[in-house]
């Protein structure tokens, strides 16, 4: 059973990656705007796909009651907590583009 969390956190990163590196090499188009909607298209889907991991792993962690501060604790919530940074991440700079 404690393979499990391994192998969501390693999915999880997998996937956060993933999205950075798709989203930075998807190719060029003719138009600027339209590649800009279909990156962030791309980045969004690739976020939510490992926010749905993260919240499998963290409702893996709250079903086995770990114990906060433990490894397995961390391996079922830190995924979660990183996609809730991205969020911020990715709000801030969002909110900075609209004000400035």
């Amino acid at each position: 059973m404690r393979i499990l969390p391994n192998i969501l956190v390693i999915a999880w990163a997998l996937l956060v990656l993933g999205s950075l590196f798709l989203t930075y090499t998807m190719p060029a188009g003719i138009d600027p705007a339209a590649r800009a909607w279909e990156r962030i298209q791309l980045f969004l889907t690739w976020q939510g796909t490992a926010l749905l991991v993260a919240l499998v792993a963290a409702g893996f962690s709250w079903i086995r009651r770990d114990r906060r501060g433990t490894q397995l604790w961390w391996m079922g919530w830190g995924p979660l907590i990183g996609t809730g940074f991205i969020a911020a991440f990715v709000g801030l700079a969002v909110l900075t583009a609209k004000l400035f």
